[in-house]
């Protein structure tokens, strides 16, 4: 644990101690040694920090994991944080072709004919008949989408760039780690049977021997009234429906898979998004997070 000034060397690095201490000190408590959370209300705090070629091109090859409830502004800020910092992005992409073939399985099996996707939906409309109607393929939806980002997660694994000498990073829209968190809150709900959620969880535990790491996890937490006041506005009427206690209980799981689950595994950021960051900001919160997590003050770490 770092615990003197003196050993920090540059100007970055002292901006990053200071705010770590101002932090610490919101959060009246001390650093638990076996997790890599930081929480941070005021981004502020690293405004000071300057991203130049140096640290821009170490932003550049790390993997970065963005996660939030639905509504949140996740898919934006990707989009936009990967503009910026020039890198790769992976958004929640659902190949519609394999969607529909999934929904005529369904069909097949249950003979709910309302379950075809028309293929004249626009973007996102995918979704409609699993918000509408949660239970009875709910299951089988989260399968779905497990083995969907498990896909995506796969393009991240460790690729490097011969031309330019440098590991390839990306930021990735909605982690695969997280896909749990919306399978338990279903099955909280009584919209998954217990024996459907174990076998959901079977898979989820299988896959995650393989899963791709990320360098900095990234958490956009926003109360429940703002993330809703976002899906109005954004006018996707698949999510309009979704009842406001299943947000809830989404930003909750979260939150708590933040602070007691991955944060054991990877440097961890929960961000105030009820009120949206400069990117540049968060991209200094990135750089912050990726160097408090490594030893590189004089071989001693903040974590």
């Amino acid at each position: 644990m770092l615990n003197n000034l003196d050993i920090v060397n540059n100007t970055n690095d002292k901006i990053i101690y200071d705010a770590y201490l101002k932090i610490m000190e919101s959060e009246n408590k001390s650093r638990n040694p076996f997790s890599m959370c930081m929480e941070i209300n005021d981004p502020t705090l690293f405004s000071g920090i300057k991203l130049g070629p140096t640290e821009l091109n170490e932003i550049s090859q790390l993997n970065i994991g963005i996660s939030g409830s639905i509504g949140v502004g996740k898919s934006t800020m990707t989009k936009k944080l990967g503009q910026l910092l020039g890198m790769t992005t992976l958004g929640e992409y659902v190949d519609k072709e394999r969607l529909e073939e999934f929904y005529h399985f369904l069909e097949t099996r249950s003979k709910l004919k309302t379950l075809m996707v028309n293929k004249k939906e626009v973007e996102h409309e995918e979704y409609a008949a699993h918000y509408k109607d949660m239970d009875g393929r709910a299951a089988l939806f989260q399968l779905f989408q497990l083995e969907n980002r498990y896909r995506l997660n796969e393009s991240m694994k460790y690729k490097f760039d011969q031309e330019k000498n440098k590991r390839i990073g990306y930021i990735q829209d909605r982690t695969v780690f997280c896909d749990n968190i919306f399978a338990q809150q279903l099955y909280n709900q009584g919209d998954i049977s217990k024996s459907d959620y174990e076998m959901y969880k079977k898979y989820f535990d299988t896959f995650r021997t393989s899963f791709a790491g990320y360098d900095v996890f990234m958490l956009l937490d926003a109360d429940v009234d703002v993330t809703i006041e976002r899906i109005l506005q954004r006018n996707r009427s698949c999510e309009l429906s979704i009842p406001k206690s299943y947000l809830s209980g989404l930003i909750d799981a979260h939150k708590k898979f933040a602070k007691e689950g991955i944060c054991h595994a990877f440097p961890t950021v929960i961000l105030n998004w009820n009120k949206f960051v400069e990117l540049e900001n968060v991209a200094k919160i990135i750089y912050a997070t990726y160097r408090m997590s490594r030893n590189t003050f004089n071989g001693m770490s903040y974590y």
